[in-house]
């Protein structure tokens, strides 16, 4: 009960903090906060508290990764993301894996490319064509207090050529408490953690900073079938909301289908859309290989968006 009265301590303070120096500006280095796990995709993106996708943990929360039923996990992901709007093509790294029964350490990498577009000088004549690129770089470590109680800190390294002889670049932090007891999990933290950049103008814009919440349920019943809900909510330094829920339905360890929705307002990091996705996995052995799939659909900007990525754990 102690932990619990710490983790909820903890959330009020962040939020209190947050809440602080709320402020409404634009952000930059928005694509910082896509989700880049297939599985957790497919479920609205809601997935900060589950154990059961540690792969990705540098992008969400490395808190996980101590409680995950493998000792390792790594997985590579593609995106077509937002097709019919800003579309770029990614691709998502991520590899999680335990150091003895208490500490762990994730690391994780995307490779953001969106569509060339043209340039033009100050008269408004042509002036050759440029590509965007993003690039992230996460590295990360957790420990295990207790078998309820564990906390993870991820370093970031995010930055973004928008335009050509524009480059934006910043560190970043995630910090995370998970609190486990018996098929519930309770995780409370800050999520991208940074200061602001400045443009070519001198113009300061904020990176997506926010308190996360999250909670995961997780039941097996007759030993061959799995249900999974989970929900996240993030309250942004820039005064704005976001929240997710999503759920998976697993049958005998090897078939997965999910769904979620994502709630976000139109000047929001991500806006609202739901999310539909299936996996299959097998076991060779003590190791075993995954293939996931996640589409985003509801949404005008982000419609028909696909994510699918293998993985690979023991």
């Amino acid at each position: 009960m102690k932990s619990i009265k710490y983790i909820a301590i903890s959330a009020g303070m962040l939020i209190y903090a947050i809440s602080a120096f709320a402020q409404t500006a634009d952000e930059a280095l928005q694509f910082s906060r896509i989700t880049r796990d297939p599985a957790i995709g497919a479920m609205g993106g809601a997935g900060v508290a589950s154990t059961d996708n540690s792969a990705y943990a540098s992008f969400t929360n490395a808190a996980v990764i101590p409680f995950s039923p493998n000792k390792f996990e790594t997985g590579l992901s593609y995106q077509n993301w937002a097709p019919d709007g800003t579309k770029s093509t990614n691709i998502n790294f991520g590899a999680s894996g335990k150091l003895g029964k208490k500490f762990a350490l994730t690391a994780g990498f995307v490779m953001q490319n969106a569509e060339q577009f043209d340039i033009t000088d100050e008269s408004g004549n042509p002036d050759g064509t440029y590509k965007p690129k993003d690039m992230q770089l996460n590295f990360g470590l957790a420990y295990k207090f207790t078998d309820k109680l564990g906390a993870g800190a991820t370093f970031k390294y995010l930055s973004q050529d928008n335009a050509s002889g524009s480059k934006l670049s910043t560190p970043a932090f995630d910090v995370f408490l998970l609190y486990k007891m018996s098929d519930f999990n309770l995780a409370a933290g800050i999520s991208t953690f940074g200061g602001s950049v400045k443009d070519e103008a001198g113009k300061s814009f904020d990176i997506p900073s926010s308190a996360t919440l999250g909670g995961n349920w997780n039941k097996t019943f007759n030993t061959k079938q799995n249900i999974e809900a989970s929900v996240d909510a993030d309250y942004f330094f820039s005064g704005n909301f976001t929240a997710a829920i999503g759920a998976q339905y697993t049958y005998n360890d090897l078939f997965s289908v999910r769904a979620g929705y994502h709630y976000g307002s139109d000047d929001c990091v991500l806006p609202a859309f739901a999310t539909i996705g299936c996996g299959v996995r097998h076991k060779f052995g003590k190791t075993g290989l995954g293939f996931d799939v996640a589409y985003i659909i509801g949404s005008e900007t982000l419609q028909n968006t696909l994510t699918a990525g293998i993985k690979l754990f023991f």
